[in-house]
């Protein structure tokens, strides 16, 4: 049940005052979810049998030391994450991880940002010349949440505001974002996907 906590809830509600034994709640609960249960025990008994390699993964800091070139990007990515968590836990959703972002839908946002605010200022300093605007990326609010509040806890209140974008960030099955930053600017990848909540929704 550890890849798969949704299932959990579709096990309790397998049993009824008509369905007590074993198989019979085996039976209803494959019914209810199509599960292979081979496979779940074969996932369970990988996951449990990495125990010790697991534990140091979790007890590594994804933030890397002080020398660490990369680390003042990590810190603010996990302050953007955890911002989203602060809203999860709210909602009574747990937390997600993060990593630092750095794929082509990420840097495209960024270009098209950059290249924004130059048209933009270009026009203002030629407001007689006919200067075009870029054309944001199809990604934008879908895979990538981006932002140009004054820290992280504000950007996540703007995509608060948006409902699909609201989702996004309190789906029950997402356990991981991708997070980036840069001068003046936010950014969320959810481009990982979320596993299936069969039984639940996105709390109110």
């Amino acid at each position: 049940m550890h890849t798969h906590p949704e299932f959990l809830l579709e096990l309790d509600q397998s049993q009824s005052k008509d369905i007590r034994t074993a198989p019979g709640v085996e039976t209803e609960f494959q019914k209810r979810t199509k599960a292979d249960l081979v496979k779940i025990d074969a996932e369970f008994r990988d996951f449990w049998g990495r125990a010790g390699e697991l534990r140091k993964a979790i007890a590594t800091d994804p933030v890397p030391d002080e020398k660490a070139p990369d680390r003042a990007a990590k810190l603010r990515a996990r302050n953007l994450v955890d911002a989203v968590d602060a809203q999860r836990a709210k909602a009574v959703i747990g937390p997600a991880g993060f990593y630092l972002a750095t794929h082509a839908d990420v840097v495209a946002v960024q270009k098209f940002d950059e290249a924004f605010l130059k048209a933009e200022a270009d026009r203002k300093k030629k407001p007689k010349e006919d200067i075009p605007l870029p054309v944001p990326p199809a990604t934008i609010g879908r895979t990538v949440l981006f932002s140009h509040q004054k820290d992280a806890a504000a950007a996540v209140a703007e995509w608060m505001r948006s409902p699909s974008q609201r989702d996004l960030l309190l789906h029950p099955g997402r356990d991981l974002f991708g997070a980036s930053t840069y001068a003046g600017a936010w950014l969320l990848d959810v481009t990982s996907g979320s596993s299936p909540a069969l039984g639940g929704s996105v709390a109110m």
